[in-house]
This record gives structure tokens, C-alpha cells and sequence, in this order.
């Protein structure tokens, strides 16, 4: 049976996923190629997509253990060291080069991140709704990520009678981790290598629900890998992602429940698939959330070592950062050009349609698919269901079109219990396949009924506006409103407030069950009365007139005062009236008369001092009073006159010639 294609090429009205104006014009859409078991569904566009729940709360009372999310200690980076030497060769024919060297490289944990992104996951469809459309972890991210095959076998039927010996040899050995390093690293022993990648897939891959122990289910995809069999390890990986990102999304939902309001009581669950992977693919994609540093990639390394030992340093608020993401999330990220960093070759520069098996004829060598490239992509586009240890999982790409490069429509919805589904392994390409390879730099669009789904169906569900309907518009308001309150003079009347007439020169418009009618009105003298019932009138006074019983008020030559107190006499500037009981004071020059009791203060020549000390003498500039007691210093010339009982001392301008001349006239 020839197998539909994967892309539909068809004329559609579309529109960018930034908004703007839809436009008619050839679009390339992924199919499902699943038959829909209720058609009227797509048809009505009644798509059911459950949104997740956001809790309001910044944290939850959940504690989680990553169990698969381990740190590489250096006997596993020794050991992957020496094991690389030997079997790189073999390691690339299979697939598993860059993923066992992603395991020597070290995640820093980021729980708030995972969390924050676990919150939008949703069960039924295996993807993450973002307010801008869905995104999930996808084959390519695990081919990309982690460096595993989507090609090959399926990890859980290989054949066991041709390796049964040597996986008996591997299960009579101790379990722990301790005791495997102790017993097969560095020993020579035959199935050394055996050894090694049992428990690399234990440890990284596909651990059991025994901590620090091998999985005995992983001991026969060892033993194939090391005879040269390529096994998809890709979508047995995939599966137990989607599986422990439902469980933290339900955990955490059911904690905020039970536990709502104490801190100390938490629920505490185990995730034992390689979360480090969807935290990278956080990074990878949305841009605001990754670290601002990061390393640089050497040639040969996997990508996954651009995060290796990077810390995010920065504190994020993580929920409105996510929402508030939009144009700066990127669909394609590996498709742009990094440092050393191999673009696949199904990022093709323009856009073609290429036969996904074997060349395009006999001489062009340029399509070559002999790693498998062009087929692992063709891989990633099909809708499938992923098996891993313990669960199935359903894979569904047209629901994230425009991560691989492709338009997206409005998807179908597929129940996991569709028995049409196949696995991801179950059945290879056609030789004259061809798939439609987008360019990888083209910006992919939506359809415009897929846009008017998301936003009627998916952001503002129709059941959560149920009952709501549509004001009125307010009638739009003139520049000129009558503020005061109108009232009849009679007691009890009805009343209009101003704010609700509309003035018009003499015609007033009232509102009244938001239909306007005129009302003839009397134009208003100047003397209207804006007094309230059961107070007097008031009449149009000018400025100088009061209501009755109110003192009318002078000009500022006579005030007015309250009842009980004393008139304000006007005095001089400067001057102050003193308070009751005290004496006024009188209006006199500045320093003539001091207050009472206060002896009067003398000018400079005179100065007045308190009593009881004495007057202060007028000295000359340089000298100083002596104190009771001391004789006063005379005022002397400079070098003239000195203190009994001191020498004379010499002038500077007198030499040694004048003094012997002084000492001989003696």
C-alpha cells in the first residue's frame, strides 16, 4: 500500500503568527495520515483543547527527586574516555556517539523552570500551550538534544535467543553501580563493553525504579548495540518525557489542593526520565529564559555541551517572563549557523521537494542519504505512538507544524485510543518517497481559521464568558456640563443632577434610559437660587454682600470677626500683637527702647552687659583684656618695651658691627 504524503501543498487564506492582514497563498501543511475517528469535530471547528491550570501560588508544596538527572562522577568520565578510543566507530554506525558523550557533561538543575514549564503541559494533546500556540519536545529535539536515533529497531522486541547467553553472564553480576565499576572497568573481561552500556542506559537512558542499580530491561539493547544493531532509543526516550512531564503537571495540581495554605506538609514524587533535556530545549527556545552566558562549541562536540556547567545566575520571575516570551520564541533554532556548529542537511537553503530514500538520480551525489539524515526528519513528521519501559505515549507533530518549517492548519484531534496509530518504529519510507524540505530560514504562518480557533477556542473559551453580553456605549459628553444640583423650590420634588444634563443655549437634554429628549427651559437671570430645601435663599450677591446672619466682611482696613474675639488693630509693619494679658507693645524705633525689665542696649561705642559684670573695655585691635586679678597689658611698640626681668632683644636690622660699636662707646 503506497503511504500518503507527509506535506499538503494547497491554496489557503493565511496570516502571521505576529498578526496583520491574511493573505491567499500557497501554503505547506503536515497531515496526520490517522483516520479521525469524529470528523464533525474539525469540521465545526469545535476543537476541545484543556487548558492548563495556572495556580496562583509562586511555589508548590511538592518536592521532587530527578532520579535520572544525575552529575557525572570521574570514574564514568575515565571509563567513557577509554571506551570511546576503542568503539567510536561503532558507536556512530548505531547512533549513540553524542549521546554517550553528552553523559560526561554537567546540567545545572533549574526547578523553577521546570515547574513553571510543566504548568503548561497538557495531557491529552503531549504539548506545552503557550498564549502565541503549542510547542512540545519532538524527535528532532532528541536526535538534536541528546544525540539519539529515530531509526532502527524497537528497543523492547529485540531477539533474545542469540544473546540470551551473554545477558545471563550480566544478570549474575551485582547490581549497584559501585559493584559494576569494581567489577568490569579496566578488567579486560570479554563483555567489558557489554558491561558499560548497560549501564550508561541505566544511568541515563532508560533507568528502572531501583536507584543506583541496573535495569535488567536495558541488558538485552546493550548486548545488540554492541554487535552493530541500530536501535531507536529516540522515541522510548520521548515517551517517558511526555509520561513524567503528566505526572508533575498532575502533582502539582493535586498539591496545590491538598496542600493550600501549610507550608510544611508537601507531596513528594520520582521522575526517572532525563528532564535535563527539557530544560535545555527551554533554553534552546525561548530565548529571555536562557542564561546569558553560555559555551562555545568545538568541532565534533555535541550541542548539548553549549549549557554544560552554566548556571542561571539572573532571578526571573518565570510566569509573566514565559507569557510575555511571543516574538522572541524561536520554532527553529537549530536551523541557524553556530560556531563548528554542522547544519543537517534537512536544513536546506531554499526550499525543494527531495526523495527522502536514495538519490535524486544516479549522477547527482549531492543528495546522498547514506547516514540517514533526510529519513530521520521524515521520521520526526509522523503522527505515532512512542513506547518506552512502562507506557505509550501518543506523538503528534501537526500539531507543532511550524517547528519543523511548515504552515500550521487547524489540527486534527487524535484520541490515544485511536487504533489506527502506529508505532514510530513499525514501518520504514518507500524508495520513491519525497518530501517537501522547507528552507531554513523560512518563517512559517498560520491559517486564518486556525488563528480564529485559537483565539475563540483556546485563549477565551466560549463556556467561561457564558452570560455576558455587551454594554451599551455612553453617550459622549459635551465640553460644557452643568455642575451644580438643580431643584425645585418646592420640598420633595424630583431632582436632576447636572452631570446628567447636556447644555445646548437654552435647550437642556436629559438623560433618561439613554434616550435624549429636548426640554425647554427658562434662561436663568444672573439672581437664580442654588439654595437647598429648609435653608434660606441665597440671592446673587456681589462681592462685598453675605447671607443674613453672617457679619459681613470689610476690606482689609476693617476686618470682620467672629463673635467673642477682639478686633484687629492695625499696626505698624513689622509689628506684632501681643497675647492676652500682656501689655502691648509699642511702636518704636529699632534699638531705642528695649522691654521692660530689659536694661536698654547701648550702640557700639557704649555697650550695655547683664548685671553683675563688668563693661567691656574699647581695646585696640591687637590687644587682649587680661583677667580679674592680672594687671592690664600696655599697649607697646613692636620690639620697644618688654617684660620685667627679660633681656633686651636684639633688632633684626642692627649687625654685628653696630653692637661692638655700642659696647666700646660704653
Amino acid at each position: 500500500m503506497e503511504e500518503e504524503p507527509l506535506v499538503e501543498e494547497k491554496e489557503e487564506l493565511m496570516i502571521s503568527v505576529h498578526g496583520g492582514k491574511p493573505l491567499k497563498k500557497k501554503a505547506y501543511f503536515l497531515k496526520s495520515n490517522v483516520p479521525q475517528l469524529i470528523d464533525e469535530e474539525e469540521e465545526n471547528g469545535n476543537l476541545k483543547l484543556k487548558l492548563p491550570s495556572i495556580s496562583p501560588k509562586c511555589k508548590w508544596p511538592l518536592q521532587v527527586n530527578f532520579y535520572c538527572w544525575s552529575c557525572p562522577t570521574r570514574k564514568w568520565e575515565t571509563w567513557v574516555e577509554n571506551m570511546h578510543k576503542r568503539y567510536e566507530i561503532l558507536w556512530k554506525k548505531t547512533g549513540i556517539n553524542d549521546a554517550i558523550l553528552a553523559s560526561v557533561y554537567k546540567i545545572y538543575k533549574n526547578e523553577d523552570l521546570i515547574f513553571n514549564i510543566a504548568e503548561r503541559w497538557c495531557s491529552e494533546t503531549n504539548t506545552f500551550v503557550f498564549p502565541w500556540g503549542e510547542a512540545t519536545v519532538t524527535l528532532e529535539d532528541m536526535m538534536i538534544l541528546g544525540g539519539f536515533s529515530v531509526l532502527g529497531c524497537c528497543p523492547f522486541s529485540l531477539p533474545l535467543q542469540e544473546v540470551e547467553k551473554l545477558v545471563g553472564k550480566l544478570k549474575k553480576s551485582e547490581k549497584s553501580y559501585r559493584q559494576w565499576f569494581s567489577c568490569f572497568m579496566g578488567s579486560g573481561n570479554p563483555v567489558e563493553h557489554e558491561a558499560f552500556l548497560a549501564m550508561w542506559l541505566s544511568k541515563f537512558v532508560l533507568p528502572g525504579n531501583e536507584i543506583d542499580k541496573i535495569n535488567e530491561n536495558v541488558l538485552p539493547i546493550a548486548v545488540h548495540l554492541v554487535r552493530g544493531t541500530r536501535i531507536a532509543l529516540a522515541p522510548a526516550l520521548l515517551a517517558g518525557i511526555y509520561r513524567d512531564l503528566t505526572l508533575l503537571n498532575g502533582a502539582m495540581s493535586e498539591a496545590s489542593k491538598l496542600f493550600g495554605g501549610d507550608d510544611e506538609d508537601s507531596l513528594e514524587i520520582g521522575l526517572w526520565a532525563p528532564m535535563q533535556l527539557v530544560q535545555i530545549w527551554v533554553w534552546e527556545r525561548l530565548v529571555p529564559l536562557r542564561p546569558s552566558k553560555w559555551n562555545f562549541i568545538d568541532t565534533g562536540d555535541p550541542r548539548v555541551i553549549r549549557w554544560q556547567a552554566i548556571e542561571q545566575e539572573d532571578t526571573i520571575n518565570m510566569r509573566p517572563a514565559i507569557d510575555s516570551v511571543g516574538e522572541a520564541f524561536l520554532w527553529r533554532p537549530y536551523a541557524l549557523a553556530l560556531d563548528n556548529w554542522v547544519l543537517p542537511r534537512y536544513y536546506r537553503e531554499s526550499e525543494e521537494w527531495l526523495p527522502i530514500n536514495g538519490k535524486m538520480n544516479d549522477d547527482d551525489d549531492d543528495y546522498d542519504d547514506d547516514d540517514g539524515e533526510l529519513e530521520s526528519f521524515a521520521q520526526c513528521l509522523r503522527v505515532c505512538e512512542l513506547q518506552g519501559i512502562d507506557c505509550k505515549e501518543v506523538y503528534q507533530p501537526h500539531r507543532v507544524a511550524m517547528q519543523f518549517g511548515y504552515d500550521q492548519d487547524l489540527p486534527k484531534w487524535i484520541d490515544s485510543s485511536n487504533k489506527f496509530i502506529e508505532f514510530a518504529w513499525y514501518r520504514p519510507f518507500d524508495d520513491e518517497a519525497f518530501l517537501f524540505f522547507p528552507s531554513r530560514l523560512v518563517e512559517a504562518d498560520v491559517s486564518y481559521r486556525y488563528m480564529e480557533w485559537w483565539r475563540n477556542s483556546v485563549l477565551v473559551p466560549a463556556d467561561k464568558i457564558t452570560g455576558m453580553k455587551r454594554r451599551a456605549r455612553k453617550a459622549r459628553r459635551p465640553k460644557s456640563v452643568v455642575r451644580n444640583t438643580l431643584r425645585k423650590q418646592s420640598g420633595g420634588g424630583e431632582t436632576s443632577l447636572a452631570s446628567n444634563l447636556l447644555v445646548n443655549s437654552t435647550n437642556v437634554y436629559c438623560r433618561k434610559d439613554i434616550k435624549l429628549h429636548p426640554v425647554k427651559i427658562e434662561p436663568v437671570c444672573e439672581a437664580y437660587d442654588l439654595s437647598p430645601p429648609g435653608f434660606p435663599s441665597i440671592q446673587h450677591l456681589g462681592r462685598a454682600n453675605v447671607p443674613p446672619g453672617i457679619p459681613t466682611k470689610g476690606n482689609r482696613a476693617d476686618p470682620i470677626y467672629p463673635p467673642g474675639f477682639p478686633p484687629k488693630q492695625t499696626v505698624a509693619n513689622n509689628d506684632v500683637l501681643p497675647p492676652p494679658g500682656f501689655p502691648a507693645r509699642q511702636n518704636v524705633s529699632k534699638c531705642e527702647i528695649p522691654p521692660p525689665g530689659v536694661p536698654p542696649k547701648a550702640n557700639m561705642t557704649n555697650p550695655m552687659h547683664p548685671p553683675g559684670f563688668p563693661p567691656k573695655q574699647i581695646v585696640a585691635k591687637r590687644d587682649v583684656l587680661p583677667p580679674p586679678g592680672f594687671p592690664a597689658r600696655q599697649y607697646v611698640a613692636k620690639c620697644d618695651f618688654y617684660p620685667p626681668g627679660f633681656p633686651l632683644k636684639r633688632k633684626r636690622g642692627v649687625g654685628k658691627a653696630s653692637m661692638f660699636m655700642k659696647n666700646r662707646s660704653k
